[in-house]
């Protein structure tokens, strides 16, 4: 950029170019911060010179709220779906606010019909939880079960010990979506969750 060795640039330098990056490049955040993360490699590694690194800031993620169905959206998007198993997925996901991976990864077992219970062994961060589950949503789950009698996995793949691709249900959503022709973009199995969420809250359930 400067045509000249690293070794003669000083702070000056390097905040013109994290200038050029945002006022002229236009870099998105996430370039921004790959740019910041080489400069401090090679100011702090290569050339030994730690203490640049103090002044050399990272960008600032953007904050977007997420894309929110609105509950009839949601039904009808889970309508669309043909696909029984992955019809039943995206129910999960909607009716439980659980993550896709969760979902496919449930086993039989995890399902407590008697206490109206999900339990999520493999939540995010390994934390195990579990989350309330409608009779509706239980209703739904034996009829899935009566179709497939799944033995191990309650989604299994194309084998009984493999859970489902999440790549399938997705694409299997993204269909849907435009069976359903929602205008909303940016819409996959993950906004149910968020779908799901946003309804409690509007119910007066506690944050």
């Amino acid at each position: 950029h400067f045509n000249q060795p690293a070794e003669a640039l000083d702070l000056e330098h390097i905040r013109d170019y994290q200038i050029y990056l945002v006022n002229e490049k236009h870099a998105s955040w996430s370039s921004f911060n790959q740019a910041v993360c080489a400069l401090r490699f090679l100011y702090e590694v290569s050339m030994g010179k730690p203490w640049i690194i103090r002044h050399i800031p990272f960008g600032k993620r953007p904050k977007k709220l997420p894309v929110v169905l609105s509950d009839q959206e949601a039904v009808k998007l889970i309508e669309c779906v043909s696909h029984l198993k992955h019809r039943t997925v995206l129910l999960v996901c909607y009716a439980a606010g659980m993550r896709l991976s969760e979902v496919t990864h449930l086993k039989i077992s995890d399902v407590d019909g008697q206490r109206n219970q999900i339990r999520i062994a493999n939540g995010k961060g390994s934390k195990e939880r579990r989350v309330p589950a409608s009779p509706r949503l239980l209703d739904s789950l034996r009829e899935y079960w009566k179709s497939f009698r799944p033995s191990n996995y309650l989604f299994p793949g194309k084998t009984a010990d493999v859970p489902l691709s999440s790549a399938t249900v997705q694409k299997a959503c993204k269909l849907a979506v435009a069976m359903a022709r929602i205008s909303k973009t940016g819409i996959s199995p993950h906004t149910l969750r968020h779908t799901y969420a946003t309804s409690m809250l509007e119910a007066g359930v506690d944050l």
